[in-house]
């Protein structure tokens, strides 16, 4: 299982996502651990189902789902969910429609960096401004931290770019 991999298999595949979550602070700089891969998708018709059918090759399946469950990937599984926390062969995969009080795909794509992976495939990556906006607005205790070390990071940066 590697997080990479799912970063990796979905810029592979031409999938429209926006990295957000634990995955887009770490590149943003701030080391934090994670155990997946959050993502907004673009849930339009044709992108959803590659994801459909990507996510059928990982054997995609809900976290929170009873053992045992019969469960089968489809557009109606994610247009029915906004979020939808999956386990693959690759690792855990967080499916968001929305980011809350930041918007759907196109809004975060308008306010996305792009992070170039180790096969040098890129990737969509939440701006720093942006995260620090969607977690303030979690208001989440673990996010309170992480806050003021993204704020420091994009500061590091800045004095480095000038």
């Amino acid at each position: 299982m590697s997080l990479m991999t799912l970063m990796e298999g979905l810029a592979a595949a031409n999938i429209r996502v926006v990295l957000v979550g634990g995955m887009a602070v770490r590149v943003h700089g701030v080391l934090r651990s994670t155990d997946d891969v959050d993502v907004c998708y673009d849930a339009g018709y044709l992108n959803a189902q590659a994801l459909v059918s990507l996510l059928r090759d990982w054997n995609a399946y809900p976290r929170d789902a009873a053992p045992g469950r019969t469960f089968r990937m489809s557009r109606k599984q994610l247009s029915l969910n906004d979020t939808m926390r999956l386990s693959t062969v690759h690792g855990y995969l967080d499916l968001m429609r929305e980011v809350p009080g930041i918007g759907k795909y196109g809004d975060i794509i308008a306010h996305a960096d792009t992070f170039q992976l180790p096969s040098g495939l890129e990737l969509p990556v939440i701006n720093v401004e942006a995260l620090i906006r969607a977690k303030e607005l979690a208001g989440r205790e673990k996010d309170k931290v992480v806050i003021h070390e993204l704020r420091a990071a994009r500061a590091l940066k800045l004095a480095r770019e000038s």
